[in-house]
C-alpha cells in the first residue's frame, strides 16, 4: 500500500515536472523571439547612429579645412562660404540631436508594443488559442447540421 501511494506520488509529481517543463519551453521560445527581434532593431538604430557620427565627422572635418583656408584667404566670399558651412555644420548638428531624440521615442514605443503583444497572448491563452476556438466551432457547427439532417430525415 505504501510502495502504491509512492507510486501515485511519483507520477503525479512526474506529471507536474512535465508540465513546467512545458511551460519553460514556451516562455524560452517567447524570449528568443523577442530577444531577435528586439536585436534587429538595435543593429538599426545603431547603423543610423553610426551614419550620422560619420556624417558629423566629415561635415567638422570639413568646416575645419574651410576655417583654414579662411586664414590664407581673407576675403568676403571665404568668409560667406564659411559661414555657410558653418550652418550646414549646425543644421547637421541639430538632425542628429533631432534623430536622437526620435530613436529614443521609437524604443519606447516599441518596448511599449512588446509589452502589449505579450499581454494580448497572455489574453488569448497562448499561441494556439484562436486555432483551437476555431476548430472548436467547426466541429459544433458539424454536430448541428448531423441533427439538423436528422430531424429532416424524420419528416
Amino acid at each position: 500500500v505504501l510502495t502504491h501511494r509512492m507510486s501515485a506520488k511519483t507520477q503525479e509529481i512526474e506529471g507536474e515536472l512535465s508540465e513546467l517543463h512545458k511551460k519553460h519551453r514556451i516562455i524560452e521560445n517567447d524570449r528568443k523571439a523577442y530577444s531577435e527581434e528586439s536585436q534587429a532593431v538595435l543593429r538599426k538604430q545603431r547603423a543610423t547612429i553610426d551614419k550620422l557620427k560619420s556624417d558629423n565627422h566629415q561635415l567638422k572635418e570639413e568646416l575645419s579645412l574651410e576655417r583654414r583656408h579662411a586664414k590664407l584667404y581673407d576675403s568676403v566670399s571665404a568668409q560667406s562660404q564659411i559661414a555657410k558651412l558653418q550652418d550646414a555644420g549646425d543644421m547637421y548638428t541639430r538632425k542628429i540631436e533631432i534623430e536622437k531624440r526620435r530613436i529614443e521615442e521609437l524604443d519606447k514605443q516599441m518596448d511599449i508594443m512588446n509589452k502589449k503583444i505579450w499581454e494580448q497572448r497572455q489574453k488569448m491563452g497562448g499561441i494556439n488559442a484562436s486555432r483551437e476556438n476555431n476548430q472548436a466551432i467547426a466541429k459544433q457547427i458539424q454536430v448541428l447540421e448531423n441533427r439538423l439532417d436528422k430531424a429532416l430525415k424524420k419528416y
